[in-house]
C-alpha cells in the first residue's frame, strides 16, 4: 500500500528540469576549475600573546670536557707555545743580521768615499813605510827568487812532458780505434748517381 500520492509531470516541468540539471552540472565543473586555479586559503593559528617570543628549541646542555682532553689540549698549548717561541727567537737573529748586514753597508761606504776623496784631494799621499828590526842580504834575496823560478820551471817541463804523453797516447788509440771500426765497417766505393763519384778527378 503506497502512502505517497502519483504525481504526473507535464512535459513543460520535465524539460525545466532537464535544463536546471545541466545548469547544474555546468556550474560543478566551473567551481571545480576555479578550485583548481586558486588554492585553498587555511586559516592561520592563532598563537596566545604569551607564548611570542618563547624558545621553542630545547636548550642544549654546555659539553664538559674530559680529563685526558684537558691534558690533550694542555700538551698542544705547550708546544704551540714552543713552537711560538722558536719563531720568535729565528725573527729576533734575522733581525738581528739584517741590522747588522746595514751597518756593515755603511761602514763600507764610508769607506768607499773617504778612499774616493783622498784619490781627488790635492794633498800629497803619505806612503807608509814598514820598518824591521833585523837588515835582510839582497844577495839572499836573490838566491831565494832564483830557487823559486827554477823549482817553478822544472815543475812546468815535468807537467808539460806529461801532457805530450797523454796526448800522445790517446792519438794512438784514435789510430787504433779507426782501423777497428774501418775492419768492422769498410767503407764502400761511391757508385755512378752518388755524390761524391767524381771528387776523385777534380
Amino acid at each position: 500500500m503506497e502512502i505517497l500520492p502519483v504525481i504526473k509531470l507535464r512535459e513543460q516541468d520535465l524539460e525545466s528540469i532537464d535544463n536546471e540539471s545541466e545548469e547544474e552540472v555546468v556550474n560543478q565543473s566551473e567551481e571545480e576549475e576555479i578550485d583548481k586555479i586558486i588554492p585553498k586559503v587555511e586559516p592561520k593559528k592563532i598563537i596566545p600573546e604569551e607564548n611570542i617570543f618563547e624558545d621553542k628549541k630545547p636548550v642544549k646542555k654546555k659539553r664538559q670536557i674530559t680529563e685526558a682532553q684537558k691534558e690533550q689540549l694542555r700538551k698542544g698549548r705547550e708546544k704551540a707555545l714552543a713552537v711560538r717561541r722558536a719563531n720568535a727567537e729565528e725573527r729576533k737573529k734575522m733581525k738581528e743580521l739584517e741590522n747588522k748586514e746595514i751597518e756593515l753597508v755603511k761602514k763600507a761606504k764610508q769607506k768607499r768615499v773617504q778612499k774616493l776623496e783622498e784619490e781627488v784631494s790635492d794633498k800629497p799621499i803619505e806612503q807608509k813605510t814598514i820598518k824591521t828590526n833585523f837588515d835582510i842580504n839582497p844577495e839572499l834575496i836573490k838566491k831565494i827568487q832564483q830557487d823559486a823560478i827554477e823549482g817553478y820551471d822544472k815543475i812546468r817541463k815535468e807537467r808539460k812532458a806529461i801532457k805530450k804523453k797523454q796526448l800522445e797516447e790517446q792519438q794512438r788509440n784514435m789510430v787504433h780505434a779507426n782501423t777497428i771500426n774501418n775492419a768492422l765497417n769498410p767503407v764502400r766505393p761511391t757508385k755512378y748517381g752518388e755524390i761524391g763519384f767524381f771528387n776523385h778527378l777534380f
